[in-house]
């Protein structure tokens, strides 16, 4: 199956939404238009699609990371491949060309981090080279106008 990977265009937005929403998130189609608008005008990310004839069968966000600890690199921070066109090269032709995006800003590592629950995830990452380094807890805090009250 050939899968051409190209930069999203305004016609492919509503396709970039369903696999979205198809990924378990529950962006609005205006929220999803406006995420890739910023994506595509950011030096520090690339967005790239993975197209099979006409259908946008994936796509994958990749971002330049500044670490102070350790070498900048880059980071997946999404992949998603619509249930339809898995196992069929999809998610290897995103990694590929973020692989290739990465290595052009100078970055010579890349990352990813999956939630535990996607396991279909922890059996790909390994099959196109990744290496299990760290398992982590995530946090998240809804911040407010006013900001946070001390103790």
């Amino acid at each position: 199956m050939n899968v051409d990977i190209a930069l999203p265009i305004d016609v492919d937005i509503a396709s970039i939404h369903t696999l979205t929403r198809q990924w378990g998130y529950s962006a609005t189609a205006d929220q999803t238009r406006v995420w890739v608008q910023e994506l595509t005008e950011s030096n520090k990310h690339e967005m790239f699609i993975a197209k099979i004839g006409t259908n946008v069968a994936g796509w994958l966000v990749v971002e330049q990371r500044i670490f102070l600890a350790s070498q900048n690199k880059a980071e997946i921070v999404a992949l998603v491949v619509g249930e339809q066109f898995r196992l069929k090269g999809v998610g290897q032709s995103l990694v590929s060309a973020a692989e290739k995006w990465s290595l052009d800003k100078g970055l010579t590592c890349i990352v990813v981090r999956s939630n535990i629950n996607r396991q279909e995830s922890h059996k790909f990452y390994p099959n196109v080279g990744f290496t299990l380094v760290k398992t982590s807890h995530n946090y998240e805090k809804t911040l407010t106008e006013g900001g946070s009250k001390k103790l």
